[in-house]
């Protein structure tokens, strides 16, 4: 069985609109200048993680007369922070967030509809220092290499061997950045809190997974103008579970 959104002509219009706002409007001058807001940098700021690794990384990068650009084309020899970040993804199941949080039925009323909106897009959460049970190991599902590679990540494949038996709520997606030579900056959710949350793709059907199972992931993050709108979809590698989901 396949689970795609109710209306699929409103959800492109929907797509098509987020787009459109974030070109036209969150990149206008008048909402540029919200970022100068201290109250927009004071987590960053505090964020003593990320705050350490980058200084750290800094000191061990810049060299006396060095010229140093927040952004820009790398020429040959030059050196870049961070320097190459892995992405890795996480089928889990949980009852703090995502699909497991908001039954069916509440106050008597029925709430499927609306757990479907909520499981018909990624989104971002905490899950750090939150209850969850991992399903299996994670995956290495891209690498990017800052130095030399000039391409957007693609389409994949992420296989996943079921480890623990359990409902399939969703995946959870951090990075592992390497700064420099000796110095790796991580929001995974089984590192303490930082300023950056983690990736959420929730499976709205909840299949059950048996210990020995193996899931596959098929990714699609179709990155465009700097966004990615993650297209992705869950079915099992073995006969045992016939259901799948595709999401966007």
């Amino acid at each position: 069985m396949t689970l795609v959104p109710s209306n699929i002509t409103s959800m492109k219009k929907l797509r098509r609109l987020r787009r459109w706002f974030k070109r036209n409007v969150l990149r206008q001058p008048w909402m540029l200048e919200g970022f100068a807001s201290p109250f927009v940098h004071e987590p960053m700021l505090l964020d003593k993680i990320r705050g350490d690794a980058y200084r750290e990384a800094i000191q061990r990068t810049v060299k006396p007369d060095d010229v140093v650009v927040d952004l820009g084309f790398l020429k040959p020899g030059g050196r870049i922070v961070p320097e190459s970040a892995d992405t890795f993804l996480l089928p889990i199941s949980s009852e703090a967030f995502g699909l497991g949080q908001l039954p069916p039925r509440f106050y008597d009323l029925d709430y499927r509809p609306l757990i479907k909106r909520l499981s018909a897009e990624y989104r971002h959460l905490r899950a750090s220092g939150k209850p969850f049970v991992a399903l299996s190991e994670p995956a290495l599902c891209y690498h990017v290499d800052f130095r030399k590679d000039t391409q957007n990540p693609g389409k994949t494949f992420a296989p996943f061997r079921v480890i623990a038996e359990g409902r399939l709520d969703g995946f959870l997606g951090w990075f592992e950045a390497r700064l420099c030579e000796g110095v790796t900056l991580s929001n995974s959710p089984y590192l303490p809190l930082t300023s950056w949350w983690q990736l959420y793709l929730p499976v709205a059907e909840q299949p059950h997974y048996r210990a020995g199972q193996t899931m596959l992931l098929y990714l699609d993050p179709k990155i465009t103008d700097g966004e990615a709108e993650w297209s992705y979809s869950d079915q099992p590698a073995t006969p045992e579970c016939s259901a799948s989901v595709s999401q966007k």
